[in-house]
């Protein structure tokens, strides 16, 4: 990496600790090798490791330096990176440093790819300089919001809302392109129409296409999704595919932009601690298997089995008695990511708890309004209030007095009931805290 005009006695880097999105301690950092620095004159400059993720670089009154390391990067998942002999796929918290002092700056991002690899999508704005694969970003946090998928993968393209939608698909699969186009441009048109515009200027869905395994993260303009190769065509694998695919696109609003605090700006190397995520994440729960079924891809039978079941999670496992679901938000860093044997006793899903919240919420809105009004109009009017009027994250009393705007009745008591308490205290299973 190559820093300009940095006019301080010490330069500070940092390895991100988490992947925002996925709430975790990783300590990326784990895998920095051989890290060296040098002046603009090619002098070598002394560095130091202060802590577990930054290195302490004298610049000797150096204003541009140049800082090499060597990464290892061989965790095939949507929140890490991986390289090897097929492809290349680079998660920007995983891989790039970053200084305090230099969050805000603009970057450029070279990518020298193996010579047999002739293709890389990555949601950022090319340089136009001939023969160089070159990207820039207007600040850090974009630049690791784009992740990078580099090899020989199969790419195809449509348009919503007048936003070009690029797919990235590595790995050999049964899937039609057609049959894609068209099944990802009814859920993106689903997405769009409740909010009533598309924020992006351009998005990309990366796909790894493998043998085992799933999951999915959302970027502001692009996603990663990993499926089973033979999960497409028709059947429940490729609805719930679909589900996966709405839920991270439904993400682009909810959470990328519209956001509880403390989630972005982020602090990349701590913890970033909200009681929220049953918003961010519970409620994008709830909306991808209701997009799933406004799109006509399953009927409303199955679409009440799938709220049936969820909600009998609630009611039946042990953890809804003893946490409430403002407290499984908080504590997802050191118990959803890292359940034991335990957790099923003691902790209840803020994505499933959530979406169940989300669906009462939702019924009871329309119940006050006589149908008139839903959940969507939260949605809208949140986004338009915190998101395009004031362009900053929203807070717990924020959410709930536009809900009861919406619902035109006092809902403060229903979602304390819902998110404060266990589920079973509020409902009269159990008593007091259920602790």
């Amino acid at each position: 990496m190559i820093i300009e005009d940095f006019n301080e006695s010490v330069l500070d880097l940092k390895m991100p600790v988490w992947a925002p999105g996925s709430y975790l301690v990783r300590e990326f950092s784990k895998h920095v090798e051989s890290l060296n620095s040098k002046d603009k004159d090619g002098q070598q400059l002394s560095s130091v490791k202060l802590n577990k993720n930054t290195w302490r670089i004298e610049t000797k009154g150096s204003k541009n330096m140049v800082v090499s390391y060597k990464l290892y990067a061989y965790e095939r998942s949507v929140r890490t990176s991986f390289i090897d002999e097929e492809h290349a796929y680079l998660n920007g918290t995983s891989i790039f440093m970053y200084n305090d002092l230099l969050l805000s700056n603009p970057v450029t991002v070279k990518i020298n790819p193996h010579s047999s690899w002739k293709k890389i999508s990555v949601a950022l704005e090319r340089v136009k300089i001939s023969d160089n694969w070159q990207y820039k970003a207007d600040n850090y946090d974009e630049l690791v919001d784009a992740p990078f998928e580099i090899g020989n993968h199969v790419t195809f393209s449509f348009v919503v809302a007048g936003v070009p939608h690029e797919v990235a698909m590595f790995g050999t699969g049964n899937y039609d392109s057609l049959q894609i186009k068209r099944d990802f441009t009814i859920i993106a048109e689903e997405c769009s129409s409740i909010f009533g515009e598309h924020p992006c200027k351009q998005y990309l869905y990366i796909i790894h296409n493998l043998n085992a395994g799933g999951g999915g993260l959302e970027h502001a303009n692009s996603t990663t999704l990993q499926t089973n190769r033979w999960s497409y065509g028709t059947g429940s694998s490729y609805t719930d595919f679909l589900s996966l695919v709405a839920h991270e696109y439904f993400h682009i609003w909810n959470v990328k932009r519209l956001r509880p605090a403390p989630l972005g700006p982020f602090d990349y190397s701590n913890e970033n601690y909200t009681t929220l995520l049953w918003i961010a994440e519970g409620f994008t729960a709830y909306y991808d298997d209701l997009i799933i079924r406004r799109s006509g891809f399953i009927s409303d039978v199955d679409y009440l089995k799938i709220i049936a079941g969820n909600m009998s999670y609630c009611m039946n496992i042990k953890g809804a008695a003893i946490q409430p679901l403002s407290e499984s938000s908080l504590d997802a860093w050191i118990k959803y990511y890292r359940p034991y044997e335990n957790s099923g006793n003691a902790t209840v899903s803020y994505y499933t708890k959530g979406g169940v919240v989300g669906a009462l919420l939702d019924m009871e809105i329309m119940k006050s309004t006589n149908g008139s009004k839903s959940l969507d109009d939260v949605m809208k009017e949140m986004y338009q209030q915190y998101y395009k009027k004031l362009n900053r994250p929203f807070t717990e009393p924020e959410f709930v007095a536009i809900v009861n705007k919406v619902a035109g009745r006092d809902m403060s008591d229903f979602l304390r009931s819902m998110c404060t308490v266990p589920l079973l205290a509020a409902s009269g299973v159990v008593g007091g805290d259920g602790a």
